[in-house]
């Protein structure tokens, strides 16, 4: 097992994964999400639970005054007119913080640096998500946060990556175990230049399922983000995909028919499913897409006022995801379902296809369901008395997200456990991929000897997927921009919003 470039465990956290980093001198430790879509430092600041904005579950906070020998505030640069300390408000898909302007010592691994009035210390949040421990972000985007503070200054705003010289890096996860920060090494062979300054961003020719295409428009743009829980596209082409894996997988072939020739069967003897069998695979499977049908607004779940309607294999897809209880034992996801290709294209125009198979973008979800238990009051009088018990299901990990201007997609954590990304800072910034295999850490040095493929079953998500981290930075007196703004510097995710002048 030989040892490889200097590296960091990412520990998975089920809809993100995070690295440990060390603030302050001595240095205090936290878990960061590791995030390709945001460029800022951000640490939980011990006032956001002191004046109960962020829950103790958050975990760990940093403590600055008294605690590090190299901890400032700073106050002479970049403050407003009364003299106080900057604050700045960071918009999210999953919702707002607000951090305080910092500077101190940060180390990853091997690598230090003092981030000098670019450190984001967490004093306030209004995040949407339930995930237990979150400690901060750890920012891995293309550095970019010079922005306009007034008529006659800037606020230079400086990643880790470059106070650390750290020009190239690569992030891959691991389903069962720690995946794997690395940081430096040499420059991958083969990459694509990125289509953009301001985030990793690559040109999409092409997203298939067994050679047949989903229809794209001409500007098509592809973010790989390790900080998104999902694979995101527009609705439309979201939904053209789903038919094309359906039609591709036998057993959603079957399903669909099954299906539909029950519907049928049901509406013309109009006494709707009453007379199937409830334990039935047929009972099992209209159920499933009833419980689909109900939950979802798309149109390819419309009911009709008996419930019944007529499956599409979108609707068929969700309805066999949602009964996978009864089929997934002893089934090889990646040998039964169809892979889905990503053609992806750099600004030198460079192409590559980049495989996404069953085993990373589906999963088993839970959620809680209220059910009915027969009980005995003194061991004698029966009484039905209700429990709360928690229901596996799996589903798949792409999700609809329209966005005003070009056609986007985020390529989350799918991406990062079906392949090794790699990420190069040079002129101009560029992504390679590849299917080698994700080792773990060993002595901060990656060892390989796990596989990528992670197995062939399906994997578990156990919390609400997340969306993109950042929308935009703005100052706090600023209005807010719209979450789905495209806007000439990209697409809304790295925007770096001036502070005006008070």
């Amino acid at each position: 097992m030989a040892k490889r470039d200097p590296a960091a465990p990412l520990r998975n956290r089920d809809i993100f994964s995070t690295v440990e980093v060390q603030v302050g001198t001595p240095p205090q430790s936290f878990d960061l999400v590791a995030d390709t879509g945001s460029n800022t430092l951000i640490v939980q600041s011990c006032v956001c639970q002191e004046v109960s904005s962020c829950p103790s579950s958050f975990g760990r906070c940093f403590r600055g005054f008294g605690k590090s020998k190299t901890f400032s505030v700073p106050r002479a640069v970049n403050t407003n007119a009364n003299g106080d300390p900057q604050v700045w408000i960071l918009e999210y898909g999953s919702g707002d913080i607000e951090a305080l302007l910092a500077s101190d010592k940060v180390s990853i691994a091997n690598f230090s640096a003092s981030m000098n009035n670019s450190l984001l210390l967490m004093v306030s949040q209004a995040l949407n998500f339930n995930v237990g421990q979150f400690e901060g972000i750890l920012g891995l985007g293309i550095p970019n946060l010079t922005v306009a503070s007034g008529a006659s200054r800037q606020t230079e705003l400086t990643t880790f990556l470059e106070q650390a010289k750290v020009h190239r890096f690569s992030l891959c996860f691991n389903a069962l175990s720690d995946g794997v920060l690395g940081l430096g090494g040499p420059s991958h062979l083969k990459s694509l230049a990125s289509t953009s300054r301001e985030h990793w961003a690559l040109n999409l020719r092409n997203v298939s399922v067994a050679g047949h295409a989903v229809s794209l428009q001409d500007k098509a743009q592809v973010i790989p983000d390790s900080g998104t829980t999902l694979i995101t596209g527009p609705q439309k082409q979201i939904a053209a995909l789903f038919e094309l894996i359906c039609a591709k997988w036998q057993r959603c072939r079957k399903a669909k028919l099954d299906l539909s020739t029950l519907m049928v069967q049901a509406e013309e003897s109009n006494s709707g499913a009453a007379w199937i069998d409830p334990s039935s695979v047929l009972h099992r499977l209209l159920k499933a897409f009833k419980t689909h049908a109900k939950r979802s607004q798309s149109p390819d779940a419309q009911l009709s006022e008996d419930g019944m309607s007529q499956a599409s294999g979108a609707a068929a897809l969700h309805m066999l995801l949602q009964d996978c209880n009864s089929w997934q034992h002893n089934v090889d996801l990646n040998e039964e379902m169809p892979e889905v290709v990503f053609q992806l294209e750099g600004a030198d125009g460079a192409v590559q296809d980049i495989r996404l198979l069953p085993s990373s973008y589906v999963a088993e979800v839970s959620s809680g369901v209220m059910v009915w238990t027969r009980k005995y009051l003194m061991g004698i009088l029966p009484y039905w008395w209700p429990e709360f018990e928690e229901s596996a299901s799996c589903a798949t990990l792409f999700g609809a997200e329209n966005y005003i201007g070009d056609e986007v997609w985020i390529l989350g954590t799918p991406l990062f456990y079906n392949h090794r990304v790699h990420f190069n800072l040079g002129s101009p910034p560029s992504v390679a991929f590849d299917d080698e295999p994700c080792g773990n850490c060993v002595d901060g040095h990656e060892v390989a000897e796990l596989s990528l493929t992670q197995g062939r079953g399906i994997r578990q998500v156990r919390h609400e997927p997340r969306a993109p981290w950042p929308r935009a930075y703005r100052k706090e007196s600023r209005a807010e921009t719209p979450e789905t703004e495209l806007t000439e510097r990209g697409v809304g995710f790295n925007q770096s919003h001036a502070p005006t002048a008070e």
